[in-house]
């Protein structure tokens, strides 16, 4: 046996043992496989597989001489360890795939309940609403909540103003609701809900003018009005959330000012939502 014939052996028994000694899987096996094929192809005569008989053999030679192989093709075994590595990978994607769509059926289902319970609470909802509603309705009328506005300016000036006199918007335009009464300059809120309110003050000439909204007593948003040689307007915007018969007008802030010239003078208000 020649030396490279011995080394061979040796790499395969060393081969064999750490197989024997080591857990691995059948694709790394597969590797090892190919990998020992194509070491020992390159020394494929070391390999005496096939005895010739004696008849076939030519004059000279001796009866232990072997006539070698031809090598096996590392190629073709590699592609066919590949194409098995392929499927291997082609049934794990499958089978993820198929977890993935379980998983969105899953999520659909929980989906579809979840707006089931949601429907069903607005329905619980609004069955408990409609009473409320329909009180509310029969006391202020149907779409109640599209009366209450109102716009009111001053028809006049108004002058000599003490330091928090309601500003009288003495013309009423809209009044839907006859909340907003022009002999006082207060609205009265009919019942519970959000409200709108702005207003604007112009000022006298070569004056200024500070202005607010009071709810109930309290200031709640302020206006300056005033311009050097010239009159000056100021406008401002508030939202409210009212109860049943809370006030709201436009007062002098304090003293600071008596004068708002009337006609360009205005103040309007109307309901957004109603809160029960």
């Amino acid at each position: 046996m020649t030396d490279k014939t011995t080394a061979v052996v040796k790499g395969l028994m060393h081969l064999l043992h750490f197989i024997s000694k080591t857990t691995i899987s059948g694709n790394m096996l597969a590797l090892l496989t190919v990998c020992f094929i194509g070491g020992t192809t390159a020394m494929w005569p070391a390999f005496p597989f096939q005895l010739i008989p004696s008849a076939q053999l030519t004059p000279g030679l001796s009866p232990t001489h072997h006539q070698p192989r031809e090598p096996l093709q590392a190629e073709s075994v590699s592609e066919s360890v590949r194409t098995c590595l392929c499927q291997n990978e082609i049934q794990i994607l499958d089978a993820r795939l198929r977890s993935e769509h379980t998983l969105l059926e899953k999520f659909h289902t929980k989906l579809t309940d979840l707006s089931n319970v949601v429907y069903n609470l607005r329905a619980t909802v609004i069955e408990k609403d409609i009473p409320k509603r329909e009180t509310a309705e029969q006391a202020f009328g149907p779409g109640f909540g599209q009366h209450v506005a109102f716009t009111a300016r001053t028809r006049t000036n108004k002058v000599f103003l003490g330091p928090t006199d309601t500003v009288v918007f003495d013309e009423a335009t809209v009044n839907n609701g006859h909340a907003y009464d022009p002999l006082t300059g207060v609205f009265t809120a009919p019942f519970n809900g959000v409200y709108h309110f702005s207003s604007t003050i112009l000022s006298g000439f070569n004056a200024t003018i500070e202005t607010m909204f009071v709810l109930n007593g309290e200031e709640v948003g302020r206006m300056f009005s005033g311009a050097f040689l010239s009159r000056g307007s100021g406008s401002n915007s508030i939202l409210l959330n009212l109860k049943e018969r809370d006030e709201v007008s436009v007062n002098v802030f304090y003293g600071n000012g008596n004068y708002v010239h009337g006609g360009w003078s205005t103040f309007m208000g109307y309901l957004i939502s109603t809160i029960y």
